[in-house]
């Protein structure tokens, strides 16, 4: 008890003087030592990767570097079905720590941040699935696993997970390799939601193991047309741990020209997408689903404009709160900080109405009912 409240007093002193709410670098290591092993079995691995934060409700949590402004957990990878159940599978050096151990919440000022635990399972999110699409997202700090009684996460806890927090793709891309390619836009979960129904606890004990047991395997069978290949998760490199990569630099940079240009790559990228959904909207007015009134198309429709709007301004308040926190920190230090979110570049986008078959258009259907 001695040794934790001598750590906490040193955390204390090194926030104080470091001036920021990041834990300085030259604190960290002394500041974690006594911490428990929620912290401490992550700090070596993850610290080239991202920066521990002293969260007002959660404690010591993990902000991962160099993440798009509109990112979302669980969005850069792909599933495999496995002896586990369904895995993900991270594009990032740090996913086999932060996708398989511990939970993700939204803090406007800073983003996604990752609360550390230590039990292990092929991916801890809430699932939906109805109208041929299929839908994660990262469960909360509350989904509390306990061995003697599962996850603590009641279907209302799994009912007022944001739909931001979403991905959704239809069920017949799910196991694309290329998966974010294939992500429904984002401003429609908000009403996929309506009619895509919630799949919680899904994670169990089996054979002293737990397994991701997700109950539409042959849903997604049917949609493939063909079975799904099964993999051994002990034959996964990525979901194993890595060994630490040498602490990425901060390149100096010139910080106002770089926000302003920033600024701008966001509006345009805003732009880009409130066209993108302008133009889906046209389509299904043109050729609305079959069985759907209109009246009910132009509500939703008006539901999803709003809910892109809304998104619009969480990415600019995200991104004005990064900004004010480089300029801080380049105030009072000569070392150029590390940057924890950025614009991405566009990609181009996949034309879908070649795509669009029967089974899509019938998913848009029922949702919109």
């Amino acid at each position: 008890m001695k040794k934790i409240i001598i750590g906490t007093l040193f955390i204390l002193l090194c926030l104080i003087l470091g001036g920021k709410i990041f834990m300085p670098q030259a604190c960290a290591q002394e500041a974690l030592v006594g911490a428990d092993a929620r912290i401490t079995n992550f700090y070596s691995a993850l610290q080239p990767y991202g920066e521990w934060i002293l969260d007002d409700t959660y404690g010591w949590v993990w902000s991962p570097y160099n993440i798009p402004v509109n990112w979302r957990p669980y969005s850069d990878g792909h599933w495999v079905d496995t002896d586990g159940g369904w895995a993900w599978v991270s594009d990032q050096p740090w996913g086999w720590a932060c996708f398989h151990y511990g939970r993700w919440f939204y803090q406007k000022n800073h983003g996604w941040l990752w609360y550390p635990d230590t039990v292990w399972a092929p991916a801890w999110v809430v699932w939906r699935s109805g109208g041929d699409m299929i839908g994660w997202a990262p469960l909360p700090p509350k989904a509390i696993w306990r061995r003697d009684g599962g996850l603590e996460f009641s279907d209302a806890d799994a009912q007022r997970v944001s739909w931001h927090a979403y991905n959704f793709c239809y069920t017949r891309d799910f196991t694309a390799g290329d998966l974010p390619n294939h992500f429904i836009e984002h401003a429609r979960n908000v009403t996929i939601i309506r009619d895509a129904g919630v799949i919680s606890n899904t994670i169990r004990m089996v054979n002293d193991k737990l397994v991701n047991q997700v109950p539409f395997q042959d849903v997604i069978v049917r949609a493939l047309g063909r079975p799904v290949p099964r993999f051994k998760i002990a034959d996964i490199e990525s979901l194993r741990e890595h060994g630490a990569a040498a602490p990425a630099k901060a390149e100096p940079v010139e910080l106002t020209r770089l926000h302003q240009s920033e600024v701008v790559a966001l509006q345009t990228m805003h732009n880009d997408r409130r066209r993108v959904l302008e133009e889906e909207h046209a389509r299904e007015i043109k050729n609305p689903p079959p069985g759907v009134p209109k009246e009910r198309l132009v509500e939703q429709h008006k539901a999803e404009s709003n809910a892109l709007q809304e998104q619009m301004e969480r990415e600019r308040q995200l991104l004005q709160s990064q900004h004010a926190q480089e300029t801080r920190i380049a105030s009072v230090s000569k070392v150029p900080p590390q940057r924890h979110i950025n614009v991405p570049a566009l990609r181009p986008r996949e034309n879908n109405d070649k795509k669009e078959d029967s089974g899509s258009r019938q998913g848009t259907a029922a949702r919109a009912r």
